[in-house]
């Protein structure tokens, strides 16, 4: 049995997305560019015959590398505050209603036209739609996976989502404040760190008083935590 493949949520989308677009729409190109350079005839000295076939070869062992990374995905469970599932539930919906919309309503105006797929505004709008696709398939799989923080008033005094946490850091000798978030509401310029930062992961779980190390490039250093709100 193959070994399982560690995959954010958000990997798990832009993968499935990814393979859909290759499969659907990257597929379909390169087959038509292969038929009109055979059309040409002799296909022994056919630069755009042989760069098609290349790229088909590229597109294939791409295609089955991600179906197989797919298979084995075994996506990781994320933590999200309620604010940010709400977030995320309308920037869906948009993402659905308006922006898929907008463009497939384009390109059903272009469909009437002779020879629309060869033109540079329809590839455009095609590559548009893939990475709408691709958001669209990122934020499903975030909100399939993900488990809504505690948003209710901290009585258990370790930190958690949404928790405000008061440190001292022993080698700048000075007392920082550091609010728990989800990745998605992260502001670091602000001193709002997600809980899956070395910071935020170091901190989940501890108590007034605990000590912890938080490794980075440069070494290691230590906080010591005074207040949690």
């Amino acid at each position: 049995m193959e070994d399982s493949i560690k995959m954010s949520a958000r990997g798990y989308g832009k993968a499935k997305a990814r393979l859909k677009y290759l499969q659907l729409e990257k597929r379909k190109e390169i087959t038509k560019r292969i038929a009109i350079a055979r059309g040409f005839g002799d296909l022994s000295e056919n630069a755009e015959y042989d760069a098609a076939k290349l790229e088909q070869a590229a597109n294939e062992s791409e295609i089955l590398e991600l179906e197989a990374k797919i298979k084995r995905a075994d996506i990781m469970k994320e933590i999200i505050t309620k604010g940010e599932h709400d977030k995320l539930t309308k920037q869906l919906s948009d993402l659905k209603n308006k922006s898929k919309k907008e463009i497939t309503d384009k390109l059903s105006k272009l469909h009437q036209a002779e020879d629309a797929e060869d033109t540079d505004e329809y590839k455009a709008l095609k590559l548009a739609e893939y990475e709408v696709d691709s958001d669209i398939s990122e934020i499903e799989a975030v909100l399939q996976c993900a488990t809504i923080g505690i948003s209710e008033e901290n009585t258990s005094g370790k930190v958690q989502i949404g928790s405000a946490v008061k440190v001292f850091d022993a080698d700048l000798e000075e007392e920082v404040v550091y609010t728990i978030s989800g990745p998605m509401e992260a502001d670091p310029m602000k001193d709002i760190i997600s809980n899956e930062s070395p910071v935020g992961v170091a901190l989940m779980g501890k108590t007034v008083g605990t000590e912890v190390t938080i490794s980075c490039p440069n070494g290691a250093y230590k906080l010591k935590i005074l207040e949690i709100n």
